[in-house]
């Protein structure tokens, strides 16, 4: 018979909580910007153009259609503004928790690719070299969720790597 040994693991849970936050946060913000893009976002987007280029259009036709019932309209900078801003959100949450504190050229690069990322597409559509409309709205939403996932990803990630030794 397989019993529970006398005492646990001291401090497992406390090492696991903050990796099962960031897994829970980055899907949250990638799943609520998803939905909001693909389900109230005007049609002509890219992603749902290959959704219907690979035969899944019919089933976006009833999700957006269930969509419009609970909620018909969404203010401009939740369409438009809060999706970028989670996916910078995400972006950075992951990549600082898992890069803060490690030193390294490596560390390095991937820490900076946190703003020239979430930063820079929108810079990139302002000075038109890539397609899209900048907006300022944009900028900011990106801004907001790079500044506040890098935070919270920098405090986890140092309480974590407290609990555990850096090699």
């Amino acid at each position: 018979m397989l019993t529970a040994p006398a005492e646990a693991s001291p401090g497992l849970g406390q090492k696991t909580r903050p990796l099962v936050l960031i897994g829970v946060l980055c899907g949250v913000a990638l799943g609520l910007g998803g939905i909001i893009y693909l389900f109230w976002r005007p049609h002509d987007i890219y992603f749902t153009r290959f959704l219907k280029d690979i035969g899944l259009g019919s089933w976006l036709e009833i999700g957006r259609e269930m969509a419009q019932r609970w909620i018909p309209t969404l203010p401009d900078w939740i369409l438009f503004a809060l999706p970028n801003g989670l996916w910078a959100f995400a972006y950075a949450v992951l990549i600082s928790f898992i890069w803060w504190g490690v030193r390294g050229y490596s560390a390095w690069l991937w820490l900076g690719s946190i703003p020239l990322l979430t930063l820079g597409y929108e810079s990139l559509q302002f000075l038109g070299l890539i397609p899209g409309v900048f907006s300022v709205g944009d900028l900011l939403a990106c801004a907001v969720g790079m500044s506040s996932g890098t935070i919270l990803g920098a405090m986890l990630a140092r309480r974590t790597h407290r609990l555990r030794p850096m090699c």
